[in-house]
């Protein structure tokens, strides 16, 4: 005797949850579950903690966008490191890609959080109270009591009226129940403490990409029109066409600077810096003369202008052996510390048969020793001097001093 037998295979059955193969994703599955990590409340958080710690290194080395000289001085004296950090982008931080990126990333997730949290809160907000519940016992805490001489409408009424001030929303569904809700605008207070960093962060993006900022040294009594030509350095955003930049013109009248004199703990600390322009806003405008103080900038055709710093620019004439003036000019010196101790630079081009350069210190109130350090001892003028070095030939770098000279300037 024998016996047959037939089966028919089947396929395995998907993989399931449990079996720890889950649905897979199409390329629309992977781009919605990136979006809701990108909005996710953890990456945004994520997002700006990355932003603050990749804004370090700006704070830690020399930015080009604030001072390219001080970045030339530290590649130079750092020619190892150096150039891997400048691939790296250190010394312009705030617009290499690496931080745009992070910064565009955390305004798209701020946003894709906020939207759809904002939807939801006002649909909430506008939504009544639920009804109450029939049997109150099931709730986890409840009160009641009972009155065999009061109206039931006038209960309400008053049950009405104390909620609502007390900052309840109440809803009255039928003629013996209300209910009552609370703490709505806590989650407006969070929107709006999202938006308000949404915006700040826009804003500064919106500043840099159509900001610009020009630096100028102005002696007093010296105009200063403004193109691009004419910035001792000038810094525009990608966007931004220099030559749309406002062409005013500005003179500086006066600057007057006081120093505390009196304490001897705080001698030669600065009290008042007040300086007085007159401003032309285009060609042909009236001129407008006012004040320029520290942190009150002067509006001229939508650029500021701030009052950053002061120093001295000391008047430096040089004659030939004939008596003929080869340079006469205002000349700046940058202060270097608290007793504006200054470092300046002559170019006599002038000069024959060779060219003369002057290098050296302005000393507002230099000590009257001899054998005193070369140094300012106080910020105003009370002692000047001009401390020299002179080079001869064709002005260029590597050309030594050939003598050097100390002289005393009128006031």
């Amino acid at each position: 005797m024998t016996a047959t037998a037939s089966t028919t295979p089947t396929p395995p059955a998907p993989p399931s949850a449990a079996s720890g193969g889950g649905p897979r994703l199409g390329p629309v599955g992977w781009l919605r579950w990136g979006w809701r990590q990108l909005t996710s409340m953890r990456t945004a958080l994520f997002l700006l903690m990355l932003l603050a710690v990749g804004a370090v290194p700006g704070s830690i080395f020399p930015q080009r966008s604030i001072d390219p000289g001080r970045v030339a001085d530290y590649i130079a004296a750092n020619p190892t490191v150096a150039p891997w950090l400048d691939r790296l982008s250190f010394f312009d931080v705030f617009a290499s890609p690496w931080f745009s990126a992070i910064y565009l990333l955390l305004v798209v997730s701020l946003l894709g959080c906020i939207v759809p949290r904002v939807r939801a809160h006002w649909a909430a907000v506008r939504t009544q109270p639920p009804r109450a519940p029939a049997r109150l016992d099931r709730l986890s805490a409840y009160a009641e009591g009972e009155s065999a001489t009061a109206d039931p409408a006038e209960v309400l009424d008053r049950a009405e009226a104390v909620l609502r001030r007390r900052g309840y929303r109440v809803a009255r569904h039928d003629q013996t129940s209300l209910s009552a809700e609370t703490g709505y605008l806590r989650e407006t207070g969070n929107l709006v403490f999202h938006i308000g960093i949404c915006a700040i962060i826009i804003g500064v993006a919106y500043g840099y990409l159509l900001g610009w900022r020009g630096d100028v040294i102005v002696p007093a009594g010296s105009s200063f029109a403004s193109t691009v030509s004419t910035y001792d350095t000038i810094t525009a955003g990608p966007l931004v066409d220099t030559e749309a930049i406002p062409p005013f013109q500005l003179t500086l009248d006066d600057l007057r600077v006081a120093f505390e004199e009196k304490i001897a703990s705080q001698l030669g600390a600065p009290r008042a810096f007040q300086a007085t322009v007159t401003t032309v806003e285009r060609p042909g405008a009236a001129p407008v003369t006012q004040p320029l103080n520290l942190n009150a900038p002067v509006v001229i055709d939508g650029a500021d202008v701030y009052l950053l710093g002061n120093g001295y620019a000391p008047v430096v004439t040089v004659r030939d052996s004939a008596g003929t003036v080869l340079y006469r000019e205002a000349t700046p010196f940058l202060p270097q510390d608290g007793s504006y101790r200054s470092v300046g630079t002559v170019k006599v081009v002038a000069a024959a048969p060779k060219e003369l350069g002057l290098s050296g210190l302005f000393l507002p109130t230099a000590d009257p020793r001899t054998d005193a350090p070369v140094a300012s001892i106080f910020p105003d003028l009370r002692n000047p001097e001009l401390v020299l070095a002179v080079f001869e030939g064709t002005l260029f770098p590597g050309v030594g001093p050939s003598r050097s000279t100390r002289s005393t300037p009128p006031r």
